[in-house]
């Protein structure tokens, strides 16, 4: 069984307000759930996943890789040769407004 669970879409926005009734719509109505981490606010919407700030100071992706267990991943990088910008996060969750 695959350790990847769901690849999401990172969609850069204005304003999260601002995209939220759109991607809701295009996700069948999910309720956002929205986060931060560093300079950036989040919210997470089905497949996409709403950005808010600036991110050209992070590393440059598009999507976002959900996975069940972290380990096998870093392992898979590791004997791969990849180097880690960062290490492991916990993101601060907000309440949907």
């Amino acid at each position: 069984m695959s350790n990847i669970r769901a690849m999401v879409a990172n969609v850069e926005v204005d304003g999260l307000d601002a995209g939220l009734e759109l991607y809701q719509s295009l996700a069948g109505n999910e309720v956002p759930k929205r986060f931060s981490y560093q300079d950036l606010e989040l919210a997470l919407i089905g497949p996409f996943l709403l950005v808010r700030g600036a991110i050209e100071k992070h590393a440059s992706q598009v999507a976002t890789v959900v996975v069940k267990s972290l380990d096998p991943v870093l392992k898979a990088l590791d004997n791969a040769g990849a180097e880690i910008l960062e290490g492991r996060i916990r993101p601060r969750l907000a309440r949907a407004s």
